[in-house]
């Protein structure tokens, strides 16, 4: 039977039916609770459609749960996150070291291969230490260079149309084997690495979803971290996406919607993606002394050595860095339009240092041009982040700002930075760097007031009609419907200026209104990747770890099967984040993907652990009772009508191959086996994918 885990037919039939415009289940009248806005739901289809958006869906017992405390008090305590004990979550997420790291840590610990060879080429050439002795200090060196050879290898490989002969001899399991092998030393390798961050950063969001009792919490973070979007395969964002999330983010979820604008705007995550800590007035005086004194004063401000991380990092190491700290307090020399994240390494001031002269002597002519022309390089208008605030974070691309608008507010951020990735890359601001003349900004004049330029900037934006219009809108969509009634937006908009951006308040109005508990709203979005993946582990009551140094566990094979379906976590390039639509998710490719996860969950091929299966669900008499057990079990309710149909139809088709009479007289085996493949075919379903 183990052969039949996934047939095609009912996978197409299960598309199909999902692809339909019919394929929301219908609710029908039934009792209304009184303290809820009179629709036409029973108790408990609205019990789950609560759960399916203020969350990512019940668990076992959860029905009962939210019943008995009533459904009006539970949608009050989750939007009250901080009166809900989540003491389990604390213990899931402890061996997730990196979680709790600054960004100048995680650069300490981990350090970037730019800084690394920084470091190599100034304890060498500039300090005469011996290369092996340098290599023992810092081991990352030689894996660094066995990942450059390895790439470097493969790309030979595939340039030739040659295939690895190991992958080529040998049986399905030797073959097999040596694949489990290398990505386990993969696995190795990038828990050592600057790879870590992300593998624990995804873990912890996959995990804070399945098992918070914070679910709107949890929901509303997922929310606006895709909304304020940063990449965090860009460059330096690798190091600083964690702060971004717990600092930025996190803290302002529920709260006002002007403290998140400024906390995202002065993340050293968020200026690194949309390059705002390049922009700078270019007829600025662009002094180099006075940028360095800045950022050696943003650098003690976060309790930084004269030395920065580079110092940190040698001292960790059992070096002494006295004789540095000396040459730094002395000579520090990072030019004013010194790049990051390793597209210009550092350089000394040419009056500073011993041995200058001797070293420029030593340079070619032309290469002593090109420095000259590189330090006299200024940094010039950059309009990235200010196009980005004005259309995707507040008024939206129709909010009434011109092009003009666009650079009069890049002016307004001119001296918004970033202290050098040696200094640990700090927001620090820069008064050279901005622009002094005076801006007009949607028709409203402002003067010169250095960094308070920008803020009053955000204290317009936040405050606009078209801000509230905007950020109402992509609320309704994501807790409503796709196209969501434009009189709950009205009402949510009123709600949001009447009460400064109040989040917590403004959703409030959503959940008590008519639109939201319409019949229509209920079961009409489409889940996410993530949201399916996480909704069907709670579902199933399936257990996942995380995978640590010291632990094994499911939690990164479901990270990586969001990648396969394209949603790795905090992997959208562009500031846009994530479609909030269904036709960005619905295909039949992706649909496909969807019932091979879904069957890989039910039989253990996915999550790292068995998933345990209740006998009561299995013994039954009939292939309908099965499907309305596992339904039940798993939605909450009944499958619609076609979706049952076609199960039981697959159910039967197999019991034929096999030869089976009757469920009730089948083996135990064969019994377990049905009814995991009847899992995975209700997690895969139309009704499961709705919520």
């Amino acid at each position: 039977m183990r052969k039949s885990w996934l047939h095609p037919q009912l996978s197409v039939l299960l598309a199909v039916l999902l692809l339909s415009p019919s394929a929301a289940w219908a609710v029908g009248p039934g009792k209304t609770d009184s303290a809820i806005p009179e629709a036409a739901l029973s108790e408990t289809q609205k019990i789950l459609h609560v759960m399916n958006r203020l969350g990512f869906g019940p668990r076992p017992g959860d029905i009962e749960r939210v019943r008995k405390m009533g459904l009006e008090s539970w949608i009050e305590q989750q939007l009250d996150p901080a009166s809900i004990p989540d003491i389990e979550m604390a213990q899931r997420l402890a061996g997730l070291e990196t979680l709790k790291m600054t960004p100048a840590q995680t650069l300490v610990k981990y350090p970037p291969p730019q800084l690394l060879r920084g470091i190599e080429r100034q304890l060498t050439t500039r300090m005469g230490m011996d290369p092996s002795a340098v290599a023992n200090l810092f081991p990352e060196l030689a894996e660094m260079r066995e990942r450059r050879a390895r790439r470097e290898q493969q790309r030979a490989r595939q340039n030739d149309g040659a295939q690895s002969d190991a992958m080529m001899e040998g049986s399905e399991t030797q073959r097999q084997r040596r694949q489990q092998d290398r990505q386990a030393g993969q696995m190795r390798r990038a828990l050592r690495g600057p790879q870590r961050l992300v593998l624990e950063l995804s873990q912890a969001k996959l995990l804070r979803a399945i098992y918070s009792e914070r679910q709107l919490e949890e929901v509303m973070a997922d929310f606006w971290f895709n909304h304020f979007n940063v990449f965090i395969g860009k460059g330096a964002d690798r190091w600083l996406v964690t702060s971004y999330e717990r600092d930025a983010i996190r803290p302002h979820v529920l709260g006002k919607f002007r403290d998140l604008l400024g906390a995202t705007a002065r993340h050293p995550a968020m200026l690194f993606y949309l390059d705002n800590w390049q922009s700078a007035d270019p007829n600025a005086n662009q002094n180099p002394r006075e940028l360095r004194q800045a950022y050696m004063r943003a650098a003690r401000e976060a309790g930084l050595p004269p030395t920065g991380v580079i110092g940190e990092m040698l001292r960790e190491r059992g070096f002494d860095t006295s004789e540095i700290d000396r040459r730094v307090r002395r000579q520090m020399g990072m030019d004013g339009g010194q790049m990051m994240g390793g597209q210009r390494a550092n350089r000394r001031n040419r009056r500073g240092g011993t041995n200058t002269g001797q070293r420029q002597r030593r340079q070619p002519r032309q290469q002593r041009s090109q420095n000259r022309q590189r330090q006299q390089r200024k940094r010039g208008l950059n309009e990235n982040y200010a196009r980005e605030l004005l259309e995707l974070h507040t008024l939206g691309v129709d909010g009434g700002y011109t092009q003009q608008d666009v650079i009069e507010v890049a002016r307004c951020f001119t001296g918004w930075t970033l202290t050098p990735l040696p200094l640990g890359q700090q927001f620090v601001y820069i008064d050279a760097l901005h622009d002094k003349g005076e801006k007009n900004v949607l028709d409203r004049r402002i003067k010169n007031g250095g960094k308070k330029d920008g803020e009053r900037v955000l204290d317009m934006l936040a405050r606009h009609p078209s801000t509230a219009k905007f950020i109402s809108t992509k609320l309704a969509r994501r807790f409503v419907s796709d196209n969501p009634p434009a009189s709950l937006v009205k009402k949510m908009s009123k709600t949001f200026l009447k009460t400064d951006g109040d989040i917590r308040k403004v959703l409030r109005t959503m959940f008590a209104s008519e639109e939201f508990w319409s019949p229509d709203a209920v079961g009409a979005q489409f889940k996410t990747p993530f949201e399916f993946i996480v909704s069907a582990v709670r579902a199933t009551g399936l257990e996942v770890a995380a995978v640590t140094e010291r632990r094994r566990g499911g939690a990164l094979q479901m990270a990586l099967a969001l990648r396969e379906m394209g949603q790795p976590l905090y992997g959208a390039q562009p500031p846009t984040g994530y479609k909030d639509t269904a036709e960005a998710w619905v295909s039949t490719g992706a649909l496909l993907s969807r019932m091979k996860i879904s069957v890989g969950i039910a039989v253990g091929r996915l999550g790292g652990a068995r998933l345990g299966l209740s006998p009561s669900l299995v013994e039954v008499d009939t292939p309908a009772q099965l499907v309305s057990n596992v339904s039940t079990a798993l939605l909450g309710r009944e499958l619609s009508g076609k979706t049952s149909a076609a199960i039981v139809s697959e159910i039967e088709k197999i019991m034929d191959e096999h030869q089976i009479s009757g469920l009730a007289r089948a083996p135990a085996q064969a019994r377990e086996h049905l009814g995991r493949l009847t899992l995975g075919w209700v997690l895969a379903s139309p009704d499961f994918q709705r919520q």
